[in-house]
């Protein structure tokens, strides 16, 4: 999410503000809890993007009400760029396991990942409603906007309360 939103306003030195980009979806309504799935570069291969990874991931745990969970990158060894695994898939868990245990009425779910349509699914039969937060042209998954109850695209001028410009930048 958090690239993509960064390349999306076409500035790598942009940082989101969790807290606030949290407390902007929720409006008025009170956030149990923002899970933050991330994957993270190698330390080897990418120091500068490992070490601005990590970072961020470790501020984001001082955040109240904020979980993170992280893997790592995968690099194909024909040297192919490296491939996200087993976010979605963590994101799908925490969305169904606490749907099924009455932990939320309502889901806000901010990604491009199509994969995500069957654990939306799910969690609409167990009685829940979903939010899909997309912004166009970067994280918008057609099949996510039929899926969930409800798709708020968020854009530049959504977003400039929760942005902040990242030192040295």
């Amino acid at each position: 999410m958090r690239n993509a939103l960064r390349t999306a306003l076409g500035n790598n030195a942009l940082q989101i503000d969790f807290e606030s980009f949290c407390k902007k979806l929720c409006g008025e309504r009170q956030l149990l809890r923002a899970y933050f799935c991330n994957t993270l570069p190698s330390q080897e291969k990418e120091p500068d993007a490992y070490r601005e990874s990590i970072g961020y991931m470790n501020r984001l745990e001082y955040i109240p009400y904020v979980e993170t969970s992280r893997s790592w990158l995968m690099y194909p060894p024909d040297g192919g760029p490296p491939v996200q695994k087993g976010v979605d898939m963590r994101v799908a868990l925490h969305m169904v396991k606490l749907a099924y245990n009455n932990a939320y009425d309502i889901a806000i779910l901010v990604t491009g990942d199509a994969d995500l349509v069957e654990a939306v699914r799910t969690v609409k039969e167990l009685g829940k409603q979903v939010e899909y937060i997309c912004y166009p042209n970067v994280m918008r998954a057609r099949a996510l906007v039929r899926a969930s109850d409800v798709t708020v695209e968020i854009n530049e001028e959504w977003l400039k309360d929760c942005v902040v410009q990242e030192k040295g930048a």
